[in-house]
């Protein structure tokens, strides 16, 4: 897809506050989408600006050979984004011109890739919407036909048969965009299945107004909206279905948002147990409390696998930990999470002040639970707690970014997966025989379950950041498929888990580690089902895969404590 090519490309450049990067007019037909690329200092390019050495993207709908020209002629450095299928399109008009066809573009005159493509027509070129009017028809001898490449093909199909009876030498090219016919289709059978339709794109959008006419054409109502922010509850009440597509301009990011506000939505015929339930995981999930509690379980997985008591106060040190740096890593960053997940965003914003509060109150009750265990527990944590808290925060001079462009520890590239897995490592691991032993700790057991915790978050952080690819590259943030691709990540997940089981496994032969070692091969086998699903796109709701993804901790506990009543 041509949309999705251009992000990639835009994305994959480097972020530097001081280098501003131009648009030749909008990348795409999307204004949320340029509204997030000018902040990373991509804007409209307008008259009067030296472009001398300046980086110039041309948009996906193509621009004239003349404005090429200019552009180049300029001393621009041009990053071409232009759409695979725009770009052939052109190639075709290019050389039926030079053999001496006139050109008939079936499309909008005032689109930007019709206009663009009028340019390679030269003075043989024409755009047309219909023909029933054949005295705007110019005589040529022979003709080539194309498309702009969003159109339905039904009325391409009509247009080309009408213009048959006008020219006899005639061509006719099939120039439609394959991704944009499938998208027509596919909407008109989730109309089938649904009681109403919401499209998302762009109103500039020209694929996203012909999908939404196609939609429309099943009889169900059609919504088209640009943001999540256009829903209106009482709209859709009286609904129990509602099918979801949207535009080739419109990112996966700005979907899930509108897919995460209908699924906020009581439906027709949900019941209200079911609904309120659906509140309560809510709630649960964007505090963070579901993710904080799940640790006690992991922690208590630790402290058996290393023949410890799991005392209390061990056991609820890393929640209060995790909860507290989470949260408050969160506010610090919390561009990622506008993009990613708008909903645990907008929740956050309405609860500010309150979680604020709670993650401020956790780190010190964290530590002042260390307090009453040996001095090195305190250490321990206090060391967590500076780490956690400028792991977000610039820890450089500004005026340094742009030699250095590393102002934060986060700014290291592929650093979150690897302090973030350390910490919990630590709290879930280390605490115990710290606060029993002391700060010589270094035993094959906890050796071990340090690096199986370690292994087992660095998992679930990666599968975290394929799920927001997109939103992460957009506005530069270099998580592991950001930087290596989401094909390099997933062989990194089949690694870690083989590195897991081997750790697993070699520590319970060597009588490093108890039977339990091979048992917690169970919740290393479900981790990678909830892989799958994420691959094969089973799961919809952020809410639910969160969910699903968090009962890998729950399941580490509950083994343990089967293991432990019965061995």
């Amino acid at each position: 897809m041509g949309v999705r090519r251009a992000m990639d490309t835009i994305s994959a450049l480097p972020f530097d506050k001081s280098e501003v990067i131009y648009s030749d007019g909008p990348v795409i037909h999307n204004p949320q989408v340029i509204e997030v690329l000018k902040k990373r200092n991509i804007l409209p390019l307008v008259e009067n600006i030296t472009l001398g050495g300046k980086k110039v993207i041309v948009r996906t709908h193509g621009i004239t050979p003349e404005r090429r020209k200019f552009l180049q002629n300029s001393g621009a450095v041009l990053l071409d984004v232009t759409c695979p299928r725009v770009r052939q399109i052109q190639k075709i008009i290019e050389q039926k011109r030079k053999d001496g066809y006139g050109i008939v573009i079936y499309g909008d005159s005032d689109h930007s890739e019709v206009k663009g493509l009028l340019g390679y027509a030269e003075n043989k070129g024409i755009a047309l919407q219909s023909v029933k009017n054949n005295s705007k028809l110019p005589l040529f001898k022979k003709v080539a036909v194309v498309s702009q490449s969003t159109r339905n093909r039904q009325d391409y199909d009509k247009f080309t048969q009408n213009l048959k009876e006008f020219y006899k030498d005639i061509e006719i090219f099939d120039t439609l965009c394959d991704s944009t016919a499938c998208r027509q289709t596919e909407a008109l059978g989730l109309a089938e299945h649904a009681d109403a339709i919401v499209v998302v794109g762009g109103y500039d959008s020209a694929n996203t107004k012909t999908l939404a006419t196609v939609a429309r054409q099943s009889g169900k109502p059609v919504f088209h909206i640009e943001t999540e922010n256009e829903l209106i509850q009482k709209k859709f009440r009286n609904f129990s279905s509602i099918g979801l597509t949207a535009g080739a301009s419109t990112p996966n990011w700005m979907i899930n948002r509108v897919y995460e506000r209908l699924y906020a939505m009581k439906g027709r015929d949900e019941s209200w147990f079911s609904y309120i339930s659906r509140k309560i995981g809510f709630f649960l999930a964007y505090s963070n409390l579901l993710l904080s509690i799940n640790a006690v379980f992991l922690s208590y997985a630790s402290a058996i696998l290393m023949g410890l008591n799991a005392g209390w106060k061990q056991l609820i040190i890393a929640p209060l930990y995790i909860y507290s740096m989470h949260l408050l890593n969160i506010f610090v960053d919390f561009k990622s999470i506008e993009i990613n997940q708008p909903s645990r965003a907008n929740f956050f914003k309405k609860y500010k002040k309150i979680l604020v509060f709670s993650a401020i109150l956790s780190a010190l009750l964290s530590a002042s639970i260390a307090a009453t265990l040996k001095p090195e527990t305190l250490l321990v944590i206090s060391i967590a707690l500076i780490l956690g808290v400028i792991y977000s925060r610039p820890i450089l001079p500004e005026k340094w970014q742009p030699r250095l462009r590393l102002m934060r520890l986060r700014d290291i590239p592929g650093s979150k997966n690897i302090i973030v897995a350390a910490a919990w490592a630590a709290m879930t691991s280390l605490i115990h025989p710290i606060s029993t032993i002391g700060i010589k700790v270094s035993t094959p057991s906890s050796v071990a379950a340090f690096i199986w915790v370690f292994t087992v978050v660095a998992g679930r952080m990666i599968v975290n950041d394929i799920r927001y690819l997109h939103g992460d590259a957009v506005i530069g943030h270099g998580t592991l498929p950001v930087l290596v691709g989401v094909k390099t990540a997933k062989k990194s997940l089949r690694l870690i888990s083989f590195v897991t089981a081997g750790i697993l496994i070699l520590s319970v032969l060597f009588q490093y580690l108890p039977t339990l070692g091979l048992f917690m091969l169970i919740p290393l086998a479900y981790s990678l089902f909830y892989q799958s699903l994420l691959f094969k796109r089973k799961v919809k709701s952020d809410l639910a895969f969160e969910i699903i993804m968090d009962l890998e901790l729950l399941l580490c506990g509950i083994t343990a404590f089967i293991w432990t009543n019965l061995f």
